[in-house]
């Protein structure tokens, strides 16, 4: 067929020539099927550049706003569970990281004014939450206060309402980019209709030309449409097949690198929002998620599942002794050292400030008690080489409770376990503590 025809070197010749070819077979009532077909690719091309510089410009700095955002309540939250001072300083570190990602967004400039109303109405909303978190930090005794419980779900709803303004603003551009793949779609629809009509007023001279300018332009055109369109609707796997070395060669291969830079940069924003930064431990959040996927799996199939809260002893000493710099070296290595003593199936994270929450499906009181004595064992046993003179030796305590028995669901178990943990404290530190052995005695006191 004379769509297969293959001409020597003809891959190799620029779409300006080819075009050129196509206009002598063509004669001249097809010269303007052929600058239709040019302008097209033109326009392709601008629309690919505008799609890259909306996602890169806006879709990407609101989503890291949105991660910043998220991460800047955790402080205030810590602080009322566990009253450290550090995290004061923790929250105006995160406050300003916040303050600059709405700077870089408020300076973005939005094609539809309702999403800059959005970003200016979720700044608005930050600076009320910035005010609240101010107020929550400042009370004296936090533990177990009601009016600081009463403020941090109130930041709680303002997060969410800032969380919804920013996340209108990322949809809003989404939609828009799908809307000008929608109209590059009709454009090609409407240069097909031109190149049908003229196909049938020449001769069998023009049907040859014509099939070659599909071969050469309309069909590498219509790969990159579709392409567009695969990433406007997030598929970000997608890849272009390359034919030639010509322009629309590469465009294809800018559109493949394209494509991996913003899969790359996806990838980094997930890993970040579910990430401890210091340790690179899975954060409370997405633990807490893969904790309810994993009991809810236990209750269907009857088997228990091993909850470990773990806190290093004495980290105030350390801090206060060597530096908060050495404090953080010491996180890292604990951190380091729990995660070489799992199983593949076992999921660790950092609670927060010093404590970290371990996960052991299939695995009951006896197994969990034996497992957190090998844990005691391994990090009391070799010191923690901080720098050439400091080298401290640490230990942690651990409370174990075992779902279902010790506790029915998250909220529950992990109370149980944080209770075995200050029993441990209690008891003398560097052990381990099941909450079945320690329930009937009641609440241990905290230490």
């Amino acid at each position: 067929m004379i769509t297969h025809l293959t001409l020597p070197n003809l891959d190799r010749l620029s779409i300006r020539k080819r075009l050129g070819l196509g206009v002598a077979v063509l004669v001249l009532p097809l010269l303007l099927v052929t600058f239709s077909g040019y302008l097209l690719f033109h326009y392709t091309l601008k629309m690919m550049d505008e799609i890259y510089e909306e996602v890169s410009d806006q879709f990407v700095p609101v989503t890291t706003l949105q991660e910043k955002l998220l991460r800047s309540v955790m402080p205030p939250n810590d602080y009322l569970i566990h009253g450290n001072l550090d995290e004061r300083r923790q929250f105006q570190i995160l406050r300003r990281e916040v303050d600059e990602g709405f700077k870089i967004v408020l300076a973005l400039h939005f094609s539809d004014p309702q999403n800059r109303a959005s970003i200016v109405n979720a700044h608005t909303l930050w600076l009320d939450a910035v005010k609240l978190s101010d107020e929550i930090l400042a009370i004296e005794k936090p533990l177990g206060n009601a009016a600081g419980t009463h403020r941090m779900e109130i930041l709680d709803g303002l997060v969410d309402q800032i969380y919804i303004q920013l996340r209108y603003a990322t949809s809003s551009t989404v939609s828009d980019l799908r809307s000008r793949h929608q109209l590059l779609h009709q454009m090609r629809l409407k240069i097909s209709m031109v190149i049908v009509v003229f196909v049938i007023m020449v001769s069998v001279a023009a049907l040859i030309g014509s099939l070659l300018i599909r071969r050469w332009v309309i069909t590498p055109l219509a790969e990159l449409e579709t392409g567009a369109q695969q990433l406007a609707d997030g598929q970000l796997d997608f890849r272009l097949s390359v034919h030639s070395d010509d322009e629309i060669g590469r465009v294809a291969r800018t559109f493949n690198d394209m494509a991996t830079a913003l899969k790359h940069d996806r990838e980094i924003l997930r890993n970040l929002s579910i990430h401890d930064t210091l340790t690179g431990l899975l954060n409370r959040k997405e633990f807490e998620r893969l904790l309810d996927i994993e009991l809810t799996r236990a209750l269907r199939h009857g088997h228990k599942v091993a909850l470990l809260m773990i806190d290093v002893d004495h980290f105030k000493k350390v801090n206060d002794h060597y530096g908060h710099p050495a404090g953080d070296v010491v996180l890292k290595n604990v951190a380091h050292r729990l995660g070489d003593s799992l199983r593949p199936s076992d999921l660790i994270a950092r609670y927060g400030g010093e404590e970290f929450i371990v996960m052991l499906p299939h695995t009951d009181s006896k197994g969990a008690a034996a497992f957190g004595e090998r844990l005691c064992a391994c990090l009391r046993s070799t010191p923690i080489d901080v720098s050439a003179t400091i080298q401290p030796v640490i230990t942690v305590s651990a409370g174990i409770a075992i779902f279902p028995s010790d506790g029915e669901n998250i909220a529950s178990l992990t109370e149980a376990a944080d209770q075995a943990m200050y029993a441990a404290k209690s008891a003398g530190r560097n052990r381990c503590c099941l909450y079945a052995e320690i329930s009937h005695q009641g609440t241990s006191e905290q230490v």
